[in-house]
């Protein structure tokens, strides 16, 4: 299959669960099918050394950043907003009408479009190919959460309202929508009357073949590669400064405060830029987050905002930690309290001593570790997930299970749906 993916972020270094779930999927889609990803560049990405527009990730893969100066502009806007998407990504499309774009969709024998955003836009350019909407959550409950962790109001706002019109519109168009739990499938189904038939559950997974575990004594060998403190550590995972990390930055801040013999470690880009305060170390976006995992005795992932489901509780699980989460850190994802992961209420003395017990019962640690490791490797490794996308999508492409006509009009035709209840 010829592949084109749209996206209103660049997937190339991975830095959070919207890039990591699109660079997974698509580099394994490419190791069958050629992939082509149209991304737009924000201005971080712009001013990394070395930045390139092209960027060929494989023989098969590549991803073109697109910088117009309205889309970097945007972008950057965007970022720093409490919606933290760039939900006028669509609307800066048609207007800077980028030929290479239009030549790609040419091309292409299947589109998927990376959340809502865009999705108008591309349908409107009326390609003659099926449209996938590949979402990452169910939206308008997600910016609510969103906001409500940012402490904006959800009532009457203008922006929610955007972009639930955005969503239903996508939702409407799409031939086959990949959803990444089966809460988030029965969302779209309560929600906008979505024919069950016209979801594919791909889930959110880890890089189990990277995020190992590592034998407790090497961990002391791993601190002082990564220059940190010999003794023991908790890891918080962080995505980008969105309102759920920050809030659970928070959480992580007043733990370290009340725990000054543990290191409480932040990596991720929730902080830009590194940060020392005491017992509390951040390290920004790195290259190899695996290692700082393998360096760590548990994972902390006090997130109880957003939607989807956390790649950051799924790569801490791969690497052999047991994990520490609230109850709705572990949405969507089939995750058992006391067998793969503790479930704490969210009260600083509760999370602190579950940190606690945890570091003192050797025992509880390896049973969760191997336990949480056991799931991933058996669930939610992203070659699964790319396998169940490839069947959605080839069996989407093939002879007589797609009607051009019946989709751009807002109807999945009868074998288009047949088709992909089937890839699920």
């Amino acid at each position: 299959m010829r592949i084109l993916d749209v996206s209103p972020m660049t997937a190339y270094p991975p830095e959070n669960g919207a890039s990591m779930r699109i660079y997974h999927i698509l580099r394994s889609l490419s190791e069958r099918h050629v992939v082509r990803q149209f991304s737009q560049s924000g201005r971080r990405e712009i001013k990394r050394p070395g930045f390139v527009s092209d960027l060929h990730l494989s023989d098969r893969y590549m991803e073109h950043r697109y910088t117009h100066p309205l889309s970097v502009a945007a972008h950057e806007r965007f970022r720093r907003s409490w919606i933290f998407q760039f939900v006028i990504a669509g609307d800066v499309l048609r207007l800077t009408r980028p030929s290479l774009l239009r030549e790609w969709l040419r091309w292409a024998e299947v589109v998927l479009v990376e959340f809502p955003w865009q999705f108008s836009a591309i349908a409107r350019l009326r390609p003659r190919v099926p449209l996938v909407l590949a979402s990452h959550n169910v939206e308008v409950p997600t910016r609510a959460s969103n906001a409500r962790a940012a402490g904006v109001s959800v009532e009457g706002n203008w922006w929610l309202r955007y972009v639930a019109h955005l969503e239903r519109e996508a939702v409407a168009r799409a031939d086959l929508i990949l959803v990444v739990s089966e809460d988030d499938l029965w969302g779209y189904v309560k929600r906008y009357g979505v024919d069950p038939s016209r979801l594919v559950l791909a889930p959110n997974a880890a890089d189990t073949a990277s995020f190992v575990p590592a034998p407790r004594e090497r961990r002391s060998e791993l601190r002082r590669l990564l220059d940190l403190p010999e003794r023991p550590t908790a890891v918080f995972i962080s995505g980008n400064p969105k309102p759920p990390d920050l809030v659970a930055l928070d959480w992580i801040r007043r733990l370290a405060r009340a725990a000054p013999d543990v290191t409480f470690l932040v990596i991720g880009g929730v902080l830009q830029a590194p940060e020392k305060d005491g017992n509390l170390i951040a390290t920004g976006s790195v290259e190899e987050p695996w290692r700082y995992l393998q360096a760590a005795d548990v994972s902390i992932s006090p997130i109880a905002h957003g939607g989807g489901t956390k790649i950051k509780v799924l790569d801490s699980l791969a690497a052999g930690l047991p994990a520490l989460v609230f109850a709705e850190t572990t949405r969507g994802m089939e995750l058992v309290d006391g067998e793969h992961v503790l479930v704490v209420e969210k009260d600083e003395v509760a999370l602190l001593s579950a940190v606690r017990r945890v570091l003192a019962d050797r025992a509880l640690a390896n049973r969760l570790g191997s336990a949480g490791r056991e799931f991933v490797v058996r669930h939610r490794d992203w070659r699964l997930t790319a396998q169940r996308v490839e069947r959605a999508l080839l069996e989407l492409v093939g002879n007589g299970r797609y009607s051009a006509q019946a989709t751009r009009s807002g109807r999945a035709s009868p074998a288009s749906c047949r088709s992909s209840n089937r890839g699920r």
